[in-house]
């Protein structure tokens, strides 16, 4: 015997078990007992009876919940659509946030476990114990240490090449990684990067001698003593996280080719070269929030607070003291004088014993003098103390993490919108049609005494349901599969230790109640109008759609020429127009994004072109010191006339790495000096057209290139403040901005480069043009690279070792792809199932009057390519404008993505559109090869 809970749907039942009814709801009325006309039960045509207003507890039953469980047992391919589509939309919000999240927390990890440096102070005049106990005694500090480090040379081979030496620290602040051996303990000890060993062909045990006298400065002092140093281990340096592939070979890195670390012990000065400091409570913070900026600015400016006093007591110590010691030491010399007069005038005169003494008195008077004179010429020359107190967004790898993360980001709010719009429209398309299905069951619910709100809820249920569903998967593979994927990425950009998976819960509550929100929302404005509907209309099929005529009817000459099968397609386009909406809206999104994939692979196959068509103009690019460089000349010539080349023409510049400000950002930059005579011939060798197509001078001013002004912030007439390898510092105002697309460069006349910085530039750099086989041009470079330059960058070697820089780019553009695949799928998919199901009938009709299984797919399927291809058109011009954007989304460090979309993308993504179409086509004729022509038929009754 059947409870209660067994009764359809869980009808409320009273006490005793028996299913109770409002008062004459199956039974008559007196008139329909004979005193009047029947009528239809009143409960049928009320739309709010009085147990909607006070609903028994007892209608959540069990019976009402698996009336659910079998909706969804009964529609899973509508389930699924669901699922998947929020699944989809989930992994792109969740997954492009979370993997550049857990690089920044990868390489905060890294940068803990190293104790890297939160501040770092610098003077022109070095920095004292004194400056060092200063800075210890802000408030904030946690640790400061004062270091020694110095640009230095050494030989490899026959060419002299640029290392950044350092002392290590004792507090284990920048704390290189041991990769083999042990570090340094003896002053004659060094530990040196793999990059070292493996270009100079040394290991462990072997010696190594550098010095500071190679560069620009052959009078520069010393930072460390000049020995033999034994290499006693292998270490990586903790700021550079940038990985040694050509994938970051146009980023521009103020950093030397090489490190080198040593002990404190192995210094030949007594000031320090920075003081590095480490903010207290800063470890237990991300270093890329907010809260971390904030606490270390506060820290920073303490600091800054007191760099006036200190440069002055710097400065008169090195003036001011420095004379006083001067005039001492020539009062104690003067003394010791006199004394070895009156030991003279007791010689007997004439002799030669005194003749020799008053010779060597004058001799030693003469010295003196000239000593005193040359520290009196040194003192009047020394400059005053400037201190450069920094941040670690003054670290090129550093600030490229936070730069490339955000740029992703910048993505990350784009293509979920798309999925997000389409969700809610499946939603929508599914909801109503599973209405319209169970209009029925909806008119017995209400007449059984069911709210609306309880009605609603069994479809609401349905769709949070499959959100839930899709969006635990979605977190699944946005927390964990994205991230992965986008880690082959960035491990050929960055070199870390470990890479960091990590969990956000109020992300993922975000991104699953997002689109849980807007499905459900579609969901209630779906079954708003049913609901409101009497349960007696609901017990009734809806009556048929009046019809009209289309507007391509009254466009006679097309219409008459069209046959009777694409009349009634063109009138099913038009009958179900919210159906084809939602068809065009997801190709049209499909379209949009494959358009954005192949767009991005277009733009970065077309930069090689750009770059050295119209930018990279020379040749080749040859960098030495000043002191080499005539000699460093002479042998090019010579070896270029022995490869059979001719060097058509050259211009002799001056070439340093310098760190631009503007500001709060910064960003480290090529910078070209050339003579104000020769200032015109610059654009031959390299490019000064702006965006516009306007050529620009260096003549008119500074120059600098378009990456950086996008990333810093500038314009044309902007001012900017640039820092040279040497720390000194210079202001400049910007005359215009050309276009480059790899690498950023400040360009600018000797002139300017004098009053920017008060110093003159040497030239120590050569830009020529070649004439000859780029083969032969290649091997020029490869071969100069000894003959006594720093390096030597052929041109064509550039070009044509170019696309093994951007091979990660393939990994995007699939990863598009897939996902606007399986976005088409899912919309194709589930609006063509719809299709079918609600015109069971009419192609049951159509199958019993005879049209084959070919000719019932053509009947469907002409629809749906119909609308793919209004969805693909629609797409392409969206796509070109997403496409677009990326132009200024994407501002990456030394590259200009100058967005450029072929031709060929837009018949490409036509093409796969119309392929994915056709594929669900092959999978949804099976549904139309098993429709049961009596049982549809038979359906209303």
């Amino acid at each position: 015997m059947d409870t209660p809970n067994d009764r359809i749907d869980g009808a409320p039942a009273s006490l005793d078990g028996s299913t109770r009814h409002p008062e004459g709801a199956f039974g008559t009325t007196g008139q329909e007992s004979g005193q009047g006309e029947p009528r239809t039960p009143s409960f049928l045509t009320r739309d709010v009876a009085w147990w909607e207003v006070s609903e028994p507890q007892n209608l959540n039953t069990p019976a009402f919940r698996r009336g659910i469980v079998r909706t969804i047992r009964g529609s899973k391919k509508r389930f699924l659509s669901i699922a998947v589509i929020v699944m989809l939309g989930t992994t792109m919000l969740i997954g492009l946030n979370a993997g550049c999240e857990d690089l920044r927390d990868s390489a905060d990890v890294y940068f803990d476990r190293q104790n890297l440096y939160d501040i770092s102070v610098q003077s022109t005049l070095g920095l004292t114990g004194d400056d060092l106990e200063a800075v210890r005694d802000v408030e904030g500090v946690e640790v400061a240490e004062g270091i020694y480090s110095e640009t230095a040379y050494t030989t490899l081979g026959s060419q002299r090449e640029r290392v950044e030496v350092t002392s290590l620290s004792k507090e284990d602040i920048d704390q290189p990684v041991l990769v083999e051996g042990d570090l340094p303990e003896a002053n004659d000890e060094v530990a040196v990067t793999q990059k070292y060993l493996n270009d100079a062909g040394k290991r462990i045990g072997d010696t190594v001698t550098f010095s500071a006298r190679g560069g620009s400065n052959p009078d520069a002092a010393e930072v460390f003593l000049q020995q033999e140093y034994t290499i006693t281990g292998v270490v990586k340096d903790p700021i550079d996280i940038l990985a040694e592939t050509t994938t970051n070979a146009f980023r521009a890195t103020a950093s030397s080719d090489y490190g080198f670390y040593v002990t404190k012990g192995a210094t030949a000065q007594d000031v320090y070269t920075a003081i590095r400091v480490r903010v207290a409570g800063a470890e237990d913070k991300d270093c890329y929030t907010r809260a971390y900026t904030d606490l270390v600015d506060a820290v920073a400016q303490d600091i800054e607070a007191m760099r006036d006093e200190r440069e002055e007591a710097r400065e008169h110590e090195l003036t001011v003291e420095a004379a006083e010691q001067i005039d001492a030491l020539e009062r104690g010399a003067e003394v010791s004088f006199q004394m070895e007069e009156d030991r003279i005038a007791r010689m007997p005169a004439g002799s030669a014993e005194r003749i020799e003494a008053e010779a060597e008195l004058a001799r030693q008077r003469e010295q003196v003098a000239a000593q005193a004179a040359d520290a009196r010429e040194q003192i009047a020359g020394v400059e005053g103390a400037t201190w450069y107190i920094q941040d670690r967004t003054s670290i090129s790898s550093f600030a490229s993490v936070d730069s490339d993360t955000s740029s992703i980001e910048s993505i990350a709010t784009i293509f979920p919108l798309i999925f997000f719009v389409v969700a809610v429209l499946i939603s929508l398309t599914t909801a109503t049609r599973m209405v319209e299905e169970e209009r029925t069951l909806i008119g017995l619910y209400k007449a059984l005494g069911y709210a609306r709100r309880r009605i609603l809820s069994k479809y609401v249920r349905y769709v949070l349901y499959a959100c839930l569903a899709g969006g635990a998967v979605g977190c699944l593979l946005g927390f964990v599969a994205l991230p992965e994927f986008l880690f082959t990425v960035f491990r050929a950009m960055y070199d870390l230790p470990a890479w960091n998976l990590g969990f956000d819960g109020l992300r993922a509550l975000f991104a699953v109640g997002l689109f849980a929100a807007g499905t459900v929302g579609a969901t209630v404005l779906a079954c708003r109008q049913e609901l409101a509907e009497t349960p007696a209309s609901l017990m009734r099929p809806r009556a048929p759609r009046t019809g009209a005529r289309i507007l391509l009817e009254r466009i006679r000459p097309i219409w008459r020429h069209l046959g009777f099968l694409n009349k009634v397609t063109a009138r099913n386009l038009f009958r179900y127009k919210k159906r084809a909406l939602m068809t065009i809206i997801g190709v049209a999104g499909c379209t949009a994004l494959v358009i954005c994939g192949f767009g991005i692979r277009d733009t970065v196959t077309s930069l090689s072109a750009k770059q050295y068509g119209s930018v990279t103009k020379a040749d080749l690019t040859a960098v030495s010191t000043p002191a080499d460089f005539a000699s460093a000349r002479e042998t090019l010539h010579e070896r270029a006339e022995g490869e059979g080349l001719t060097i058509e023409s050259e211009l002799p510049v001056y070439i340093d790495s310098v760190t631009l400000e503007h500001g709060d950002a910064s960003e480290t930059v090529q910078l070209i000096a050339v003579d104000d005579a020769r200032a015109d011939e610059l654009s031959d060798y390299i490019g000064t057209v702006d965006e516009g197509g306007t050529g620009l001078s260096v003549s008119d001013g500074a120059l600098i290139t378009k990456n950086a002004a996008q990333v810093l912030g500038f314009g044309a007439g902007d001012t900017v403040r640039m820092q040279d390898s040497a720390l000194d510092a210079g202001d400049v105002q910007v005359a215009g901005i050309p276009v480059a697309y790899l690498g950023n460069t400040v360009m600018l006349t000797k002139t300017a480069y004098r009053d920017a910085f008060g110093k003159d530039a040497p030239d120590n750099a050569l830009l020529a043009d070649l004439s000859g086989n780029p083969s032969l041009q290649i091997a020029l470079g490869e071969a100069s690279a000894d003959d006594g330059w720093l390096s030597v960058t052929s041109t064509r070697a550039l070009e044509r070792d170019f696309e093994k820089n951007f091979t990660v780019v393939n990994s995007v553009v699939a990863l598009i792809t897939v996902m606007a695949a399986a976005l088409s799928f899912v919309v194709v998919f589930t609006l063509s199932s719809t299709n079918i199901s609600e015109r069971e009938r009419e192609l049951a009709t159509i199958k019993v009057l005879g049209f084959r299984a070919g000719e019932v797919h053509t009947y469907v399927n002409k629809e749906t390519l119909i609308l793919t291809a209004i969805g693909a058109l629609a797409g392409v011009p969206l796509g070109a404008v997403l496409a677009e954007s990326f132009t200024y989304i994407l501002q990456l460090p030394s590259l200009y993505f100058d967005v450029q979309v072929e031709p060929l993308t837009y018949v490409y993504a036509v093409a796969l559109a119309f392929a994915f179409t056709i594929i669900v086509n092959l999978a949804t004729n099976r549904s139309l090869d098993r429709i049961d022509m009596v049982g549809a038929l038979k359906s209303a009754e």
